[in-house]
């Protein structure tokens, strides 16, 4: 197996591993199966995209205080990412929360400072594409039982990111919103500050001299945003959700915009998020737990880590 396909499964498990994700993830795990069936087909695992919101199923926001609002927005964060890992096994791209798990030169090439003060980066899920043709390919044991997949494959995939050119990199920055008005300005001043490194009459840097995001795959990265939203079913209504005004703004976000619902005349589906970004490198997107579906609850299987966290 590749290690970009270890890359998921880790980080799949880094999801399972947070807290606030761990004490839901019990009853997301039991609609996901339902959802998928028994012997779920390459489609039918792309379009639990189109189910998230059901599956994350939040009571109207109005309920909530801010706190509650925090730990649910971390939640959905964590799902949309285990889904990510779960649909990209097998191809060249990876998704992560954490930045422990990201190459050191994607993270300087991220940085920003603004009037030379660093700016505290916004905890959006990173997705990268490898266009590269130096993928390390790994032996795997018979039996995962017992194996911690970040420890044991850590030198491997950190030669890999030390490896990794910048160029050969795609980059998609993909902010988790639960609510569709929820300060939905903050991706468009993000997404242009990203679109280049020639912000200096703003005071504005990304990056530095070596690692920046004119050296990435499309001399940019690109910026995203996956919503539930949040409210009344009755109210969401061919994208008629809260903060419809806004919600036409972010048609210029270069990522696109999505939800976790059916695609409306206003909002993608978020099943097609991977496809519209990465095209030609996904193309056996969701494959791989198709045909492996059935050891989904054998530990002596890799797919079963997917589903399952191990501390």
């Amino acid at each position: 197996m590749d290690i970009i396909s270890i890359l998921n499964i880790i980080n799949a498990q880094d999801c399972l591993r947070n807290t606030s994700f761990e004490q839901n993830w019990s009853r997301y795990k039991n609609q996901i199966i339902e959802f998928l069936g028994e012997n779920p087909s390459q489609n039918k695992v792309i379009k639990l995209g189109s189910n998230l919101s059901s599956i994350f199923s939040l009571d109207n926001e109005s309920s909530r205080d801010q706190s509650d609002v925090s730990v649910s927005g971390n939640a959905w964060s964590r799902l949309v990412n285990w889904y990510l890992n779960m649909c990209l096994i097998g191809t060249n791209c990876w998704a992560v929360n954490n930045s422990e798990l990201l190459p050191d030169k994607v993270k300087k090439a991220l940085n920003i400072q603004i009037e030379n003060k660093k700016v505290q980066n916004s905890k959006e899920i990173v997705i990268m594409g490898y266009y590269g043709d130096s993928v390390p390919h790994v032996s795997i044991p018979n039996d995962f039982n017992g194996v911690d997949l970040r420890i044991n494959y850590s030198q491997i995939y950190k030669r890999f990111f030390d490896s990794i050119n910048l160029s050969d990199l795609k980059v998609v920055l993909l902010s988790a919103k639960t609510s569709g008005s929820d300060m939905l300005a903050i991706p468009l001043f993000w997404n242009f500050v990203y679109k280049g490194n020639n912000l200096g009459m703003f005071n504005v840097k990304v990056g530095n001299d070596k690692e920046n995001p004119e050296g990435f795959y499309d001399k940019k990265v690109y910026y995203s945003v996956v919503t539930v939203p949040s409210g009344k079913e009755s109210r969401i209504v061919n994208g008629a959700i809260p903060g419809q005004a806004a919600l036409n703004k972010l048609q210029l976000l270069d990522g696109g915009f999505y939800w976790g619902r059916p695609s409306s005349d206003k909002v993608n589906s978020f099943e097609h998020f991977i496809s519209d970004n990465f095209g030609s490198i996904t193309k056996s997107v969701g494959r791989i737990v198709s045909e492996d579906y059935g050891y989904k609850d054998s530990p002596r299987s890799l797919l079963y880590k997917l589903f399952n966290a191990e501390r």
